[in-house]
């Protein structure tokens, strides 16, 4: 990477070039630097605390790189900075208390990290902050009150804060300016505020909620209210999905307990597998029938009662159609397995699969993956990074999993095998996008991808070896001596024992 001397107000703009390496310590003798942006290259190492002697800097952008280590203090002497935007690396720690100083600041979009401790208390004192953007780190407690009454706040984005984690603010007023507020996956209880009908965005998927706002029960028009996604809270919504048409359309179902009563329902008939080709039509791969799953709601139970899908989310700025969703990819002469890895679908945060009516048991849960997005050089697509959490009956059994960096056999789609168990008959897979990958590059193809699902199931030698009970032992035992002297009795009647003498004395 090459560095060009600025004698007066300069700019490095040298976004989606590939580079790698790391940043050279030398740029922090541009003194007239004024724009620094390395978004979307390869970049590695720790960011050069010469950095920090950049004066005049007003706009760093080191985005979607694989920069690694703590935020230098020294950032903090970047007084005129009003753009910054770390998302999407590797940083680790804490936010530095130096960047109190950074007043100026207009974005502050660090997401997609490592960082944790306390949101800094200072943040309430930055007036000219417009996007402050956090998900997908590890930070606890809760922002401080005076961010929500931020005058100039259009975007906030906060996820997966721990101890205690978010609240809403005390106050019913939000900021006018304020148009997308994302707090999923916060633990986030109580009713959504009455004041957030104001809003453009809203997102509180994954939370703790118990009481809807009057201006969504009062089943105002569409165009009363803002787009969101309110799904896996704890609503008493008491209706099935096509009865809520009006309440879906903001994303409330599933609920909790709606997916808890589809995973009860009376089952017709058990199964012992299960096939989806995910965002694809249904074929037949050897004896195995898969589903079709190409529908763009965001619930969908299908036709045959036993398998259901939901997914939840918003491409954060990116205007996105029902097509963005199912992803269909032609080819000449396809076979039923190149087909299956052309077809995929996508989600913007959690996408659920929900395996009914199978029978009580041990399974193996196949998930079948192939990157088709984050895979272009001439849209710089394939430096993106596609990073998701992968949960099975609840439990979290792979962490940050990057699809490209699955091992794979040669011309082989990545695939993923993991135990289950069903007690109850439901199976549940989740994949969620907990902040972490390319935000915006290009905008619109972030979040969990999957091609196809397989369930099958599992048996092991340790189920068929195991060791026999002593009612067990016995039953064998008199069922062999039964056997034995029934065999015998035959024998001697049909003269195949002891026949020959009998013969010979007459």
């Amino acid at each position: 990477m090459c560095v060009n001397i600025c004698s007066s107000s300069c700019h490095s703009i040298l976004r989606l070039n590939f580079l790698n390496g790391t940043i050279p310590e030398a740029l922090g003798t541009l003194s007239s630097l004024n724009i620094l942006d390395l978004y979307s290259n390869s970049l590695s190492g720790h960011i050069p605390v010469e950095l920090g002697e950049l004066s005049v800097l007003q706009f760093l952008n080191l985005d979607d790189n694989n920069l690694d280590g703590e935020l230098p203090e020294e950032l903090g002497n970047l007084v005129t900075l009003q753009h910054l935007y770390l998302t999407a690396n590797k940083f680790t720690g804490r936010i530095p208390e130096t960047f109190d100083k950074l007043i100026h600041l207009e974005t502050f979009a660090v997401g997609g990290n490592y960082l944790s401790g306390q949101m800094p208390s200072y943040i309430g004192n930055w007036v000219n902050l417009t996007k402050l953007i956090l998900i997908g780190n590890n930070f606890e407690g809760t922002l401080p009150a005076e961010t929500f009454s931020l005058p100039k706040l259009q975007r906030l984005l906060v996820s997966d804060v721990s101890n205690p984690g978010i609240s809403f603010p005390k106050r019913e007023v939000i900021p006018e300016s304020l148009i997308y507020f994302d707090l999923s996956f916060n633990n986030l209880s109580g009713g959504v505020p009455e004041s957030f009908q104001k809003l453009n965005k809203l997102f509180l998927t994954s939370n703790e909620l118990t009481k809807l706002p009057s201006w969504i029960t009062k089943k105002p028009k569409p165009s009363s209210y803002p787009k969101a996604d309110l799904s896996y809270n704890n609503f008493n919504v008491k209706c099935t999905n096509e009865k809520c048409s009006g309440l879906a359309s903001v994303n409330i179902l599933p609920t909790r307990s709606f997916i808890d009563n589809m995973k009860t329902e009376k089952c017709y008939r058990k199964h012992n597998s299960l096939f989806i080709n995910c965002g694809g039509e249904e074929l037949n791969v050897g004896k195995d029938h898969y589903h079709n799953d190409t529908s763009t709601s965001s619930f969908n139970l299908s036709p045959s009662d036993d398998w259901a899908y939901s997914f939840s989310g918003d491409y954060l700025w990116a205007t996105v159609n029902a097509s963005t969703f199912v992803r269909n990819s032609t080819c000449k002469d396809c076979t039923p397995e190149t087909k299956i890895d052309n077809d995929f679908r996508l989600a913007p945060i959690s996408l659920m699969y929900y395996g009914l009516c199978l029978h009580k048991g041990k399974y193996i849960v196949t998930l079948h993956f192939s990157e088709t997005l984050y895979s272009k050089g001439e849209d710089h697509s394939i430096t993106g990074k596609r990073v998701f959490d992968v949960y099975i009956q609840g439990r979290l059994v792979k962490k940050d999993l990057n699809i490209k960096e699955i091992p794979e056999l040669q011309n082989e789609v990545r695939k993923l095998k993991f135990p289950a168990k069903i007690n109850e008959g439901s199976l549940e897979i989740k994949l969620l996008w907990a902040g972490k990958g390319s935000l915006y590059n290009p905008p619109g193809i972030n979040g969990p991808l999957i091609e196809a699902i397989s369930v099958t199931r599992a048996f092991y030698v340790s189920e068929v070896s195991r060791k026999l009970h002593r009612w067990e032992i016995a039953l064998i035992t008199i069922g062999c001596l039964l056997f034995l002297m029934l065999l015998l009795a035959f024998s001697l009647r049909m003269g195949w024992i002891g026949g020959r003498k009998l013969r010979s004395g007459h």
